[in-house]
């Protein structure tokens, strides 16, 4: 039996303990010996930072709707750690499902990827008849396995013998693997209005090796305790036993995908340098989908050690021919305040030659040294207003480069920070002022769902006519006025005078320019509802701010041309 299997957890619902069992499943498979590889599906940004500071590895996020069919594989099975290791082929591929199995796109990606699940119940105010639902989403489609199910929020062993029972003698083909108690003390985590509750300064070490900042040392000692309260009542060989028996598919997915990563030295040079130059209008990036030279020693036995070496070496050059394309620095917001990115999003632009330069908003008082482009992602900058308000130091910094023309990209919460104002509980904070928006949190609903962009006028992502899939995902609105039918709209300030001494109103300076032009260049609409369009993403100069997280994944040649004008400047 292999060594290698992989587990989806899945629900009937939100909120019934996938997070939990996900972080205490692959923690203890690390405690075994067992290597890792987690995923989190969906566009959520909060779980998979939390995973990755719980077990302390990396979380990939899975989308069918921002990744490419052709590009699915390659991301999910990309820089697999630990497989090619000779003495260690124990690996697990972890996925945490989003809502329930059949909600979004769990069940889709559990037949895609031909993954075994297992469901996470919760039992609370119910018994036998939670039987019921179980055999309902265990048989409700074909085309996956459902391989068992963990029992959360059990208030005594009579009922989980109870519910257990009555699935055993019900529903063929699986497994009760365990249950979790109801009655544990801080063995859950804290959800807050856009997901789980990222441990204090939690960030600080997902793209450095610094010293574990202050408030994870405590959260780390929950996780322990956690995993162990969680995983006392789970049969966890059994679970294990079953999973490799039910991985077969999945398998056999990951030997086929497997085997095209392990090319020629020369042919993985080709490929990758192919990435750059194959790229077509709408940005096409996958002509080495069907390059078969692979290396059939390799191909033989995945473990060998000589095969690993040549991968490796291969590696090694193919980083060595990317040199020489020209390096430019994309500074990148980081800490408690802007936390939200996709991690593939970094990983396609340093293809182009980004080089990401994560600073603090909150801390820190100029931009990095030598920035050429700024990109701006989501968070909680409603929490963190009064800190972001009052560093006028960094706030003067930005201004000044978006009047150089400096190109300056801010998604949700990025977008919140390019506006004049910020509302919130009543307060009102002072942002950057580089677009001349108010934008309010009071008495606002949730706004969410996937978008489909067609950007409609030249911008920092390039020509108009492209294509790009993205999510939204906010409960604050802009108060602004672009009635104009063209999407236009002339706007003139001149009532921010900088007095040259305590900086006050810098921020807000349009100094020689007295006439902006805001107009919007994206024009989106919701995949479930198509033919229904928007105007959206505001563009001053060479800032663009939008509240859609867009997925570079989509259309590859937008993050080349964000990258390619970061070289070069672009005069507006």
């Amino acid at each position: 039996m292999s060594e290698i299997f992989s587990v989806l957890f899945s629900s009937d619902r939100s909120s019934s303990g996938k997070s939990t069992l996900t972080i205490a499943f692959a923690y203890k498979l690390k405690e075994m010996g067992i290597s890792t590889m987690l995923y989190k599906i969906g566009p959520d940004f909060i779980d998979p930072i939390v995973i990755s500071n719980a077990v302390k590895s990396p979380v990939k996020n899975i989308d069918l709707n921002l990744i490419p069919s052709k590009r699915l594989y390659k991301w999910f099975f990309a820089d697999v750690q630990g497989v090619q290791e000779a003495d260690n082929p124990r690996k697990a591929f972890i996925i945490e499902g989003a809502m329930g199995l059949y909600d979004g796109i769990s069940y889709l990606t559990a037949k895609r990827f031909k993954t075994p699940v297992v469901l996470v119940m919760d039992c609370k105010k119910i018994s036998g008849t939670l039987a019921s639902l179980v055999f309902g989403l265990k048989n409700y489609k074909k085309g996956m396995i459902v391989s068992g199910v963990i029992l959360n929020n059990i208030s005594s062993l009579r009922h989980y013998e109870i519910i257990s029972e009555e699935i055993k003698s019900n529903i063929k083909n699986i497994e009760v693997f365990g249950y979790v108690l109801n009655n544990e003390k801080n063995i859950g985590i804290k959800e807050r209005h856009l997901g789980l509750t990222v441990p204090s300064s939690a960030i600080a070490n997902q793209f450095t090796s610094e010293v574990i900042p202050e408030g994870l040392e405590e959260f780390d000692g929950k996780i322990i305790n956690l995993q162990k309260k969680v995983m006392e009542n789970i049969d966890v060989d059994l679970m294990i036993k079953t999973l490799k028996k039910d991985s077969k598919s999945f398998l056999k997915l990951f030997r086929e995908n497997y085997r095209k990563r392990v090319p020629s030295v020369k042919n993985i040079c080709e490929n990758n340098i192919n990435i750059i130059n194959n790229i077509s209008n709408n940005g096409d990036s996958d002509n080495d989908d069907n390059n078969d030279n692979n290396d059939n020693e390799c191909i033989k036995d995945i473990f060998n050690v000589n095969c690993r070496n040549l991968l490796n070496n291969s590696r090694t050059v193919a980083k060595r021919e990317f040199k020489r394309f020209k390096s430019v620095k994309i500074a990148v917001p980081y800490d408690d305040a802007f936390l939200f990115y996709y991690n593939f999003n970094f990983e396609i632009l340093k293809r182009f030659g980004a080089e990401m330069a994560f600073f603090s908003p909150i801390n820190d008082r100029t931009l990095p040294s030598g920035t050429k482009a700024i990109y701006i992602g989501g968070g909680y900058p409603e929490l963190y207003a009064k800190e972001l308000s009052s560093n006028i130091s960094l706030k003067k910094d930005i201004y000044d480069f978006f009047l150089n023309n400096g190109i300056i990209y801010g998604e949700c919460g990025g977008l919140m920070y390019l506006c004049r104002n910020l509302i919130y509980k009543g307060n009102i904070y002072e942002f950057l002022g580089i677009l001349p928006f108010t934008v309010t949190m009071d008495d606002v609903k949730l706004t969410l769902g996937y978008r489909t962009i067609h950007t409609a006028e030249d911008s920092i992502f390039g020509m108009k006519g492209l294509r790009i899939n993205g999510h939204e995902f906010h409960y604050s609105k802009l108060i602004l006025d672009l009635n104009d039918v063209s999407g236009h709209n002339a706007f003139t300030d001149n009532s921010c005078k900088d007095d040259g001494k305590n900086g006050k109103n810098s921020c807000n300076n349009y100094n020689d320019i007295n006439r902006l032009n805001v107009k919007t260049v994206f024009s989106f609409e919701n995949p479930a509802a198509k033919g229904v369009f928007y105007n959206e993403g505001y563009n001053i100069l060479n800032a663009l701010g939008t509240y859609i997280h867009v997925s570079f994944f989509s259309n590859m040649l937008m993050a080349r041309n964000f990258v390619e004008n970061a070289k070069r400047g672009v005069k507006r």
